[in-house]
């Protein structure tokens, strides 16, 4: 057992909020920034089903795009038009998503 902890792993006496906890749990294992991509994901396909009513294949955030794998010609065509509005939307409902600049149909 190593002499010394670094100060994140000693035990503190005053009680941490769980938010604040599972923050520095997530930055301590280096998983925030996924963290945040699933939540821009999730946020995505919520918007796509409440908006259009079906669900989308595979989405993925590469170089501040996002991925959207459709299995609809129609849906594609129609997504394709709304895709200015799907972003602002998206950045509306999860403020993480600011980064995006685009959303590209596969």
């Amino acid at each position: 057992m190593p002499k010394f902890f670094p100060p994140e792993f000693i035990r503190k006496s005053e009680v941490t909020p769980l938010q604040e906890a599972i923050r520095r749990m997530l930055e301590v294992y280096g998983l925030s920034e996924k963290y945040e991509e699933v939540q821009v994901i999730q946020a995505l396909r919520d918007i796509l089903e409440t908006a259009f009513g079906s669900k989308p294949g595979d989405i993925f955030i590469r170089n501040n795009q996002v991925f959207v794998k459709l299995h609809s010609a129609p849906l594609r065509k129609e997504l394709s038009m709304w895709r200015d509005e799907l972003l602002l939307r998206l950045k509306e409902k999860e403020p993480k998503a600011a980064s995006i600049w685009a959303i590209v149909l596969i």
